[in-house]
Order: structure tokens, then sequence, then C-alpha cells
């Protein structure tokens, strides 16, 4: 990963925004910060950052809606989530990952674990949009061989006809 990583940091809580933003700094990536889940969709469509860190615990709108949002709009979809939140009953981690989460973290947020998850997220990130392209380039790959082998073959099979429709007709040197 030699470019910059951009990454969208959503909570409410001002303190949190820069506790993670300069965890993540710290590793040159591009950060951009958003107060709640209406600024944050508006942002991920514009900016297609390579990760979004989202609370749940929002006003008007939590971040469980913001991740299914995001997740049922074409433009927006392949953005993984990492959810960040004090919540750390079974169930809202269940109902994060059912919407769409990639990961999840619990505050307070640990340095060294956001640094390690969001790193996993974006290689992983990384590693797909390659394989991505590599099946692009076999598909573009069997086509062309596809097609290049539809003369030969072709006439072969009508050849091969030929001889089979015509074959008590023709005598052992027109055969061969």
């Amino acid at each position: 990963m030699d470019k910059k990583q951009k990454i969208l940091i959503v909570d409410d809580n001002n303190d949190n925004l820069k506790v993670a933003a300069n965890i993540l700094k710290s590793n040159d990536n591009i950060i951009w910060l958003a107060v709640n889940g209406k600024t944050a969709i508006e942002i991920a469509k514009i900016k297609q950052p390579d990760l979004i860190l989202l609370d749940i615990q929002m006003p008007e709108m939590d971040g469980l809606e913001v991740c299914k949002r995001l997740k049922e709009d074409m433009e927006t979809n392949e953005i993984p989530v990492i959810f960040m939140t004090a919540r750390t009953d079974v169930e809202s981690i269940k109902e994060a990952f059912e919407v769409g989460a990639a990961d999840y973290i619990t505050k307070p947020i640990k340095q060294f674990e956001i640094i390690a998850r969001v790193k996993t997220q974006l290689k992983l990130t990384e590693s797909i949009k390659e394989l991505k392209e590599t099946i692009i380039i076999k598909d573009k790959f069997f086509s062309i061989i596809a097609h290049d082998l539809k003369g030969p073959i072709g006439g072969m099979a009508s050849l091969t006809k030929i001889i089979y429709d015509e074959f008590d007709n023709l005598s052992l040197e027109e055969i061969k």
C-alpha cells in the first residue's frame, strides 16, 4: 500500500474524533471527519474513502442506519465499515455485522488495536481490488482465445460433418 489511504471517521463526540484522527494521521493517512450520519453519507459518496470508522450511538441517524444505507448504495457499498463504539453487548455486535460491518472496535479505543484493525481492513480491500482487476484481465484473455479458436475449430467441425454425412459415398482416398 504505497498510496495514502483515505479514511472517514464518524462520531458525534469531538473528543473521540480527535483521538481517532490523531492515531490514524500518524500513519500518513488522509482523514475526513463527520459528526453525524447524514454528513457521513454525503462525504462517502463524494470522497469515496477506502475505509469508514463509524460510531453506533449518534443522534438523528445512528451508525447502524448509516451503515445500512451505505451498503444499499452502489456508490458506497464496497467501502468497509469498522464500528467504533461503546456498545459491548452481543446483540449490538451481531446487529452491526448484520448491516454490513467489516469489523468492530469497542471504546475506549486502544491505539495498537485501531491501527492493526484499520491496517488489516485496508490490506484486505486492496487485495480484493487487485483480485477483481486480475479477473477482468483473465476474462479478456479467455475471450480473445475463444475468438481466435472459433475459426479453426469451426473449419474442422464443418469438414468432419461433410465426411460423416458423405462417408458412404466417399472413397478411402477422399476420406483421407
